[in-house]
């Protein structure tokens, strides 16, 4: 089983991994969290000394000093100084709140009325019951382990008892105590068109965090962390990953005490975070997921990718995703219903299946119109239902963009309901030319279900872009009291909007806010796919997605092959830009119609070829490949059976001296022997994980291109790349 209940102890297991609590003296503890270990009597690895000037429990006195315990779920004001998870304002205006030991029961899934983004498929869970019995407050925290991705699944509910009204400061997903922790601490940043860069930093005494308070998880940061040992490396080493299930602001508290005691602390901020709730009330925090790798940064990513695909993403498209055919950078607003349908019928000749409308169907610049959601008439004067019927006709798919959580000052919604603006009791203000509707009021969300609803009954739309194109200011509702649940209430209407449209439509859902700016797991529940970055150039794309790979998988990476020149400045061959498309979901973002006929065999060859490739991208195991990260990028996708697996090697730029690379692979059976690409190499995997196989420069003039055992860049130097599969040779 993977939940026990013996002596006083809670037994938590994955196929590799081990998590152990314990009562001791009434209070919740977290005994040991790690490799997988056969023994559960750990008690001697208690910290028992005496700590300077901390203070203890006055009927057990130093035997029990709060400061030196590792607890799973802390209040604030209780005589433990590290960063609490929880604080409490109770009826009588006092703050914080200590939680010791109350009960357990083990359920069979996830409580019926969670009702955010959850793990799917999750089985057993372990609730613990905590208590603040003088304020009678209580802290019900869950655990729930996802055997097959050696994760655990935590958060909590935090019920008011106390016969009066409480209110809530602060209401973390998941606390984690680690005695004399030495750790770098391992995130993803960035900004807009730079997103998903790997930090790596020591954790020092003091507190590090990462956090969002841009109403979603923003460019800048994300909700993914891990901690790592020091001597770590992608393929070794112990690392600790975390993420929530969560698309509004959140903070990740990572703290070292004077003692070398570093607490984590996931979930919600708290920032501008005041949750009300009468007597009998409750709040569920998000769901956060950790996850531990003996096997380096790539076995925490790999057991991250595993989670999202099987247990995260709506299992309808676990093995399929659509080409698509944009029309954004094709047109961008100048785009029209002569257009579209010449689109189509090239998108139909490069081998897309889905044609997508972007922006600028209802109006002709952006600081109009958000909210009418009218197709302009002048330029799409057939109605938006020939288009549909048109593009159908060609054997394709539909899909439309919107923006559902925006309105611009021009629009009629905006003179009939100024209310719905998100607002905090003054004028507001305008960013990309637009405001945010109020997703915290109910009404909005229905209004905005009705107008989408309208469009997707009405005709055969199988997709949806689903895009948002600022962040959250002026954070107020009109319909609340109490404005420190407008942030969380805006995430929870958007979640309810995207259930009833998914659920009741079945459309597939790419999400998009101007880029990566709300990539998470909390959208990936509905979204199978999310727009990664508004930059589109193949050399700063490569090194976003190889960084976004760290803790999604690529599977939810969206990515188009777009034009020629983009914010680096350099110019990329057609190859080029469909490799960097290689490893992740893939579709066309460029003016189809001004392609040649040699350009357009070569699209519908590379689309051919890359849907042979589905079954790596959908289902293969990720392995970054160690080729430096600055002037290559290779990565392995092996199947689950490892009979077989695709190898993508990007150069970005050209390294003086170097015409040639020894890659050493990752992830194939050690006694099987494989074929490599169209080298005629047949070769063991101990081999090909050893030694290696050479990538050489088709510039390099040392080399015969006639050669076929040589496996050869296409194009050469910066800009360059190759791919090709390596198979099981059965005997």
């Amino acid at each position: 089983m993977a939940i026990t209940v013996r002596d006083s102890k809670f037994i938590l297991k994955t196929d590799n991994t081990a998590w152990i609590l314990r009562i001791a003296e009434g209070y919740l503890e977290s005994l040991y969290y790690g490799a997988d270990v056969p023994d559960c009597d750990l008690e001697y690895l208690v910290n028992t000394q005496i700590l300077n000037f901390a203070p203890y429990d006055a009927d057990l006195g130093l035997k029990y000093i709060y400061g030196a315990r590792l607890y799973l779920y802390s209040g604030a004001n209780s005589g433990d100084f590290r960063t609490p998870a929880c604080d409490v304002v109770d009826q009588n205006g006092y703050t914080g709140c200590r939680f010791s030991y109350a009960g357990y029961e083990i359920l069979p899934e996830t409580p019926a009325d969670f009702a955010m983004p959850k793990i799917r498929g999750g089985g057993e869970t372990l609730k613990i019951l905590l208590t603040d019995r003088d304020k009678k407050i209580d802290a019900e925290l869950y655990f729930q382990p996802a055997e097959d991705c050696d994760a655990f699944v935590r958060y909590a509910r935090i019920v008011n008892r106390s016969g009066g009204v409480v209110s809530l400061k602060k209401a973390a997903s998941l606390q984690l105590d680690f005695d004399n922790g030495r750790f770098d601490l391992l995130s993803v940043a960035g900004a807009p068109g730079d997103e998903m860069r790997n930090l790596r930093r020591p954790v020092t005494q003091g507190k590090a965090e990462i956090s969002s308070r841009f109403g979603v998880t923003g460019h800048s940061a994300n909700p993914f962390f891990a901690l790592c040992a020091p001597s770590a490396t992608e393929d070794a080493g112990e690392c600790y990953g975390f993420n929530l299930l969560y698309s509004g602001n959140f903070k990740n508290e990572i703290e070292c005490d004077c003692h070398g005691c570093v607490r984590v602390v996931s979930g919600i901020s708290d920032e501008n975070f005041f949750w009300t709730l009468k007597d009998g009330d409750s709040f569920y925090t998000p769901q956060a997921v950790c996850v531990f790798s003996e096997e380096g940064i790539g076995g925490m990513s790999r057991r991250f990718h595993r989670l999202c695909r099987e247990h995260v993403i709506p299992p309808r498209y676990k093995d399929t995703r659509p080409v698509v055919a944009n029309t954004w950078e094709s047109f961008y607003f100048t785009v029209d219903e002569d257009k579209v349908r010449a689109f189509a019928k090239k998108a139909k000749e490069i081998g897309a299946d889905t044609v997508v409308l972007d922006d600028g169907w209802f109006r002709n610049e952006d600081n109009e119109n958000l909210g009418d959601w009218e197709p302009d008439s002048r330029r799409f004067p057939s109605g938006l239902g020939k288009l549909v019927e048109a593009v159908k006709a060609e054997g394709l798919n539909f899909g439309l963009w919107f923006e559902p959580e925006m309105i611009s000052r021009r629009s009629k919604l905006f003179k009939a309901h100024p209310e719905w603006l998100l607002q905090n009791g003054d004028k507001g203000s305008e960013s990309r030319n637009q405001y945010v509707l109020d997703m915290a009021n109910p009404a909005v969300v229905d209004h905005v279900f009705g107008v989408m609803a309208a469009y997707l009954s009405r005709y055969d739309i199988s997709y949806v872009k689903w895009d948002m194109n600022r962040y959250l200011s002026e954070v107020g509702s009109g319909c609340l009291s109490n404005q420190g649940e407008a942030s969380h209430r805006y995430a929870l209407g958007v979640y309810a909007l995207l259930e009833r449209i998914t659920e009741e439509f079945g459309v597939l859902v790419e999400g998009c806010a101007g880029g990566g700016g709300r990539f998470d797991l909390g959208m990936l529940y509905y979204e199978p796919m999310i727009w990664l970055s508004d930059n589109t150039d193949p050399y700063n794309r490569t090194e976003i997605q190889f960084g976004a790979a760290t803790a999604y998988p690529p599977c939810a990476l969206s990515y188009h092959f777009s034009k020629g020149e983009g914010t680096s400045g350099k110019p990329s061959g057609p190859y080029f830009r469909m490799l960097a498309a290689n490893f992740a979901c893939f579709g066309y973002e460029l003016d189809l119609t001004k392609l040649s006929g040699e350009e357009i065999a070569a699209c519908r060859a590379f689309t051919e070829k890359r849907r042979s490739y589905d079954k790596y991208v959908l289902g293969g195991d990720f392995y970054k490949l160690d080729a430096d990260g600055k002037y290559y990028y290779a990565c392995l996708q092996v199947l689950k059976d490892r009979s077989a697996a695709l190898l993508t090697f990007i150069q970005v730029d050209a390294q003086i001296r170097y015409e040639s690379l020894v890659l050493r692979l990752k992830g194939l059976k050690s006694d099987a022997r494989y074929k490599v690409g169209e080298s005629g190499l047949v070769l063991y995997g101990r081999t090909l994980e050893k030694a290696g196989v050479r990538i050489s420069d088709l510039l390099c003039p040392h080399w015969k291109e006639e050669d076929p055992s040589r496996i050869a860049l296409k194009a050469g130097k910066a800009g360059s790349g190759i791919a090709f599969e390596i198979v099981e040779v059965k005997d």
